[in-house]
């Protein structure tokens, strides 16, 4: 599947960042995104997403990395930075085990920070045109953030939680060039299912030249109990190009 943006929040979509790990050996993919206005107003986005693979045997290694930032009339005004680490053991050609973590944080938002580490299994199914994956896992969360204060900033805690993650993922063959693709992650707390996170993501990649394709992303995300005075429902659209090698 090709590289597209991640979501501009803490919850992070990693499927659709995935590389097509049938193929043995190394594999990367690299998407960039941009955004602009100028006139009354000059705002700027831009993303830079990077996606590295090693295949040996029934194993894989994935490092995903990704870079955000916005700014309006030349101030920043959202910035987030994003890391991924994954170790995944094919039992068969349908079932797998693996262990991941994670980092992200965004100065801009009250200078949160996540920190994830968790283990659990994979299941993918194929039929003609289209792939199917679903995955379970638990993990363990850390997140901060600096709260404002009338006398000062101070450093707030939000979470030191367990929370379960249950993924479902598909794509489906369009044409030779282009294909459509979606996915939908569940992650309630351990004993509090009321705290919990919903991600859903849809997107189209249309293969241009080689390995360079066009990409269009819709991501939405809810948070059950977001930081601060943040919304609990987020939406984000985004189109870009990719290049695969």
């Amino acid at each position: 599947m090709a590289l597209v943006s991640l979501p501009a929040c803490a919850i992070v979509n990693i499927e659709d960042l995935q590389l097509d790990d049938s193929v043995q050996g190394v594999g990367g993919s690299l998407s960039l995104n941009f955004s602009g206005k100028s006139g009354n107003t000059d705002n700027l986005q831009e993303s830079v997403n990077l996606g590295l693979q090693y295949v040996h045997g029934g194993h894989v290694e994935l490092m995903l990395a990704s870079y955000d930032y916005s700014a309006s009339n030349g101030v920043g005004n959202d910035e987030n930075k994003f890391l991924h680490l994954r170790h995944t053991d094919w039992i068969d050609s349908n079932r797998a085990w693996e262990l991941y973590t994670q980092y992200e944080r965004s100065p801009y938002i009250a200078n949160k920070k996540r920190f994830i580490v968790g283990a659990g299994g994979r299941w993918k199914r194929q039929a003609q045109a289209f792939k199917g994956v679903f995955a379970a896992s638990i993990f363990y969360e850390d997140e901060q953030a600096d709260e404002v204060e009338p006398n000062g900033v101070k450093e707030y805690e939000k979470s030191k939680i367990y929370r379960f993650n249950w993924m479902l993922e598909g794509s489906y063959d369009l044409s030779k060039q282009a294909k459509m693709g979606f996915s939908v992650y569940f992650q309630p707390k351990v004993n509090e299912w009321e705290n919990n996170r919903t991600i859903a993501n849809w997107n189209l990649t249309n293969q241009l030249i080689g390995n360079l394709a066009t990409t269009m992303t819709i991501n939405y995300k809810h948070d059950s109990k977001p930081y601060l005075n943040l919304k609990e429902d987020d939406w984000q659209y985004e189109m870009g190009v990719n290049y695969k090698f």
